[in-house]
């Protein structure tokens, strides 16, 4: 029940985000935040930034992974598989989203998808499916999770590469995307041992 609240909780949010982006009503307090943030920017923000890179987002990934099997308790194999599908589905989500809606980033930039356009943040994105999990399975960690994606979210407006609403959405996203994948797993496996057990 709790899982469904969420999904239509973070569904719905998601979507109205959106639709303001897209429609342009977000501007005025992305500009706002901006401003705010403006006094608080350094080139030392990056590194923050560069710990939910796709690469150390990876090597997080794969750390987490190894500690679940360390553990060797139940439910680790699960963790492991909701982790990577909720990443992969997340990256394909975030490149879909960024070309359809082709939000200029704060500071003008020119390349690929990942650095013209800005909405929703990948990094942010990214921190939140791993925070998610983090959350779910390890209790002293959760205060951690939650810093990390503040964090995360912070340091990418500090550095010019994302506006607040491009932060927001991107968190909204890995909760949607992990809470759907989580969700639509354990259905399905349900259903298979019912159906194997019938």
């Amino acid at each position: 029940m709790r899982e469904k609240i969420l999904m239509a909780l973070t569904t719905a949010l998601f979507t109205v985000l959106t639709v303001a982006v897209v429609l342009e009503y977000s501007k005025s307090i992305d500009a706002l935040i901006a401003e705010l943030v403006r006094p608080y920017s350094s080139s030392a923000w990056s590194y923050v930034s560069r710990l939910s890179d796709l690469s150390a987002s990876a090597a997080t990934l794969a750390a987490v992974s190894a500690a679940e099997c360390l553990r060797r308790k139940r439910g680790a194999l699960n963790t492991i598989l909701l982790l990577l599908a909720s990443f992969m589905v997340s990256q394909a989500l975030i490149i879909a989203l960024k070309v359809l809606i082709a939000v200029p980033r704060p500071t003008h930039t020119s390349g690929s998808v990942f650095k013209a356009y800005s909405y929703p943040s990948g990094h942010s994105t990214r921190a939140a499916v791993i925070a998610y999990y983090l959350f779910r399975r390890y209790k002293l960690l959760r205060p951690a999770s939650a810093v990390f994606v503040l964090l995360t979210c912070f340091s990418r407006m500090a550095v010019g590469a994302h506006w607040f609403t491009d932060v927001v959405g991107g968190v909204l996203l890995g909760v949607l995307t992990s809470s759907l994948t989580e969700y639509t797993y354990f259905s399905f496996m349900r259903k298979q041992f019912s159906t194997n057990g019938a």
